[in-house]
């Protein structure tokens, strides 16, 4: 913002959150900028996107924080609020989350239909990374940190285009931009957006795009995701008469069974382009001490849905199987808790958008050849909701998650370039 004419304040606008708007062009006043600002401007991409993986947001239900996504949603806030964007902060009302999710809007015009964009700001664990998980730091070609390619890359991208855009002199869309939060675990905050908060963006709504790691390759499809726990009940004895009590762990050995041969074995529906549907046991707990007979056991289920399934249908064949154990053994006793049921994308072959990002890719010389995801992404709520959605992104999903996280610094420049082809249809 340095060397740059700072207007007089216009008006201020009547938001959930203390936001000002000024002329398309103009750059906000000084005086509401250092009341709202609380750290510097970056005055680059990099610089945005090494500043927010600064921010700790290592997803709530694994490290117990109620909020971990609130200090970066903060200052992407007073950012947003500097450029004059009207913002929401929105309520997460499903989910065990006290996090918001931020909305950003810029309405170029009131006539213009609407583009959403979206990018999710938790991150997954630190456990045995090799580099300092929230430096930011630039080496090379690399900007390294949790969440650098998932997806905090997409986030800056997001933000910068939309900054870029709001300078141009024609703007054919109005952009919203949503910071959306606990997509790594629970997906609660897309969940909550779409069932309570579309109604913020006041307009038409012709797609949205979802910023996942692809290579700056549209998604189009992918698979959807339903988590699930199974508990079994027995009695507490002392283990020097086990007859006496009832093992949990003995009956859940009898579901996992049961799982693998008359359930996960029988899978068989796939996709072209996001494989077959699984299905895996990947966690299992039990017991007290050696020497008592254990009173409870829990196992956590991972079922990777193709499109055309449901987590509710799912849910419904898995009960069904718990039930013919509770007929066989009367003395069976088990709690079956759904914990994440996320859409598959169904394919968006025909959508404005996808023709929209397509044409932006190829003014770009960029490939516009769509492809599909084996893991799930935000893009099935929105579809379900209505809205057309198509996955791109930088970085590769290969480096996402891994113990040296890192997007590189040409595919988020060249994202972001695309991004704003995309607003500027």
């Amino acid at each position: 913002m340095a060397g740059r004419a700072v207007p007089a304040r216009r008006e201020l606008a009547h938001n959930v959150c203390p936001t000002a708007r000024w002329g398309q062009h103009a750059l906000p006043n000084q005086a509401i900028l250092s009341k709202f600002m609380k750290t510097e401007t970056p005055d680059n991409l990099e610089s945005l996107l090494s500043r927010m993986v600064q921010f700790d947001t290592v997803n709530g239900y694994i490290t117990g924080h109620p909020s971990p996504e609130a200090e970066l949603s903060l200052y992407l806030e007073e950012l947003g609020v500097a450029e004059g964007f009207k913002c929401h902060r929105l309520n997460v009302e499903d989910g065990n989350t006290a996090a918001t999710n931020l909305l950003l809007l810029l309405e170029c015009s009131p006539s213009n239909p609407w583009i959403i964009f979206d990018s999710h700001l938790d991150t997954v664990a630190v456990d045995g990374m090799t580099i300092d998980p929230f430096k930011g730091e630039k080496i090379g070609d690399r900007i390294q940190g949790r969440g650098s390619c998932d997806t905090k890359g997409s986030g800056a991208a997001m933000f910068w285009a939309m900054k870029e855009y709001a300078r141009q002199s024609v703007q054919k869309h109005n952009i919203a931009l949503l910071y959306s939060v606990d997509e790594e675990m629970g997906m609660s905050g897309i969940r909550s957006f779409t069932k309570a908060d579309i109604q913020k963006i006041p307009g038409k709504i012709i797609g949205a795009v979802v910023g996942e790691p692809t290579m700056l390759k549209p998604v189009t499809v992918h698979n959807g995701v339903f988590r699930f726990e199974i508990e079994t009940l027995g009695k507490a004895v002392h283990s020097s008469d086990p007859s006496l009590g009832k093992s949990a762990i003995g009956m859940m050995t009898r579901v996992i069974e049961t799982l693998q041969t008359d359930y996960i074995c029988r899978l068989h529906k796939e996709h072209p382009l996001t494989g077959k549907a699984q299905c895996s046991i990947n966690l299992i707990k039990g017991g007290s001490a050696i020497n008592i007979i254990p009173d409870q056991c829990e196992i956590q289920v991972d079922r990777r849905l193709v499109p055309g399934e449901s987590g509710e249908e799912e849910h419904g064949k898995v009960l069904e199987l718990l039930g013919k154990m509770k007929t066989a053994d009367p003395g069976f006793e088990y709690r079956l808790t759904s914990r994440t049921a996320a859409p598959p994308l169904a394919d968006q072959m025909e959508s404005v958008i996808l023709e929209m990002t397509q044409n932006a890719l190829g003014r770009l010389d960029l490939s516009k050849e769509t492809t599909g995801a084996k893991y799930g992404t935000h893009a099935g709520y929105l579809e379900q909701a209505g809205i057309p959605a198509v996955v791109i992104g930088p970085g590769d999903i290969a480096q996402a998650h891994t113990k040296d996280e890192w997007v590189s610094v040409l595919q988020l420049q060249k994202c972001t370039e695309l991004y704003q082809e995309i607003m500027s249809g």
